[in-house]
């Protein structure tokens, strides 16, 4: 499997939870009817509230308590809402889901394993487009994947961040860069900012965050690898084949990771103490 490191915690909510009021409230995820045990949780919410239904005494917590960036709450029973709750974002969950991504690429790996294991009769039609190299195929897709995740996770940090920091907002209202932008212009900015130059992106970093991004010098290389699958589907610029072993898939995805969660605990340390 994938090496994936887990920044979120997980909370078990004995009983109900019930968004009754328009305070904001902050999670990572809510999971209903929770197939863990509460023993299992180094940290229970008990119910403090109760709600009549129908005769039934329903205990519940609400908003009150449903405003951690970094949890998942578990809860023996249902969730539901009135609709008047405002769900911020934060940090938290750009690390989440781009861990939940490289989860569901090593899926797709460990499927393809299984199927490349199976030795069954060949008893598939003959077409002439048929592909007899699907593991190279799943491989090169994969590699690609992991820097599109990259991409996606540098985005979202960074309009987290200016979304939910008004010090750190500040800081991107006196950058030359963004500079008399109006909050949607700043995002659309961001959205189109190429992720891929390394320079630019330090430069990025340093000046909205304080914070210098960790050494790049892998996935700088690593980038001409992904271009020559990305524009000549499996043809390196010189015309040689691009084939990517599991080893070396795996070792992608870890120094990528490395880089990702370094700069994730840089935000975090920053962007917490600024408030």
């Amino acid at each position: 499997m994938f090496e994936i490191r887990d920044f979120h915690k997980d909370v078990f909510v004995d009983g109900h939870i019930i968004f009754d009021t328009d305070k904001e409230v902050s999670y990572l995820d809510l999971v209903a009817y929770s197939n863990l045990n509460k023993d299992q949780f180094t940290e229970v919410i008990f119910a403090d509230k109760s709600l009549n239904e129908n005769g039934k005494i329903v205990k519940y917590v609400n908003n009150d308590q449903i405003c951690r960036d970094d949890i998942i709450y578990h809860t023996a029973g249902e969730i539901s809402s009135y609709g008047n709750e405002i769900v911020i974002e934060n940090p938290y969950r750009c690390i989440y889901s781009y861990n939940y991504n490289i989860y569901g690429m090593w899926e797709v790996l460990n499927r393809n394993k299984r199927i490349d294991d199976l030795s069954t009769e060949e008893t598939t039609e003959f077409n002439s487009y048929r592909n007899y190299s699907l593991s190279r195929n799943i491989h090169r897709m994969i590699y690609l994947s992991v820097f599109s995740n990259y991409e996606l996770f540098m985005m979202e940090i960074l309009i987290a961040c200016y979304s939910r920091f008004p010090e750190i907002k500040e800081m991107y209202n006196i950058s030359k860069k963004f500079h008399g932008l109006t909050e949607e212009k700043v995002i659309e900015k961001l959205r189109r900012s190429h992720y891929n130059n390394f320079e630019v992106v330090d430069s990025l970093f340093s000046t909205l965050l304080g914070i210098k991004i960790p050494d790049y010098t892998y996935l700088k290389t690593a980038y001409d690898t992904r271009n020559d699958i990305a524009h000549r589907y499996h043809f390196s610029i010189d015309g040689g084949i691009v084939e990517i072993s599991t080893e070396e898939l795996e070792d992608h995805v870890n120094n990528t990771n490395n880089f990702v969660y370094e700069l994730f605990e840089k935000v975090i340390d920053v962007v917490y103490q600024s408030q």
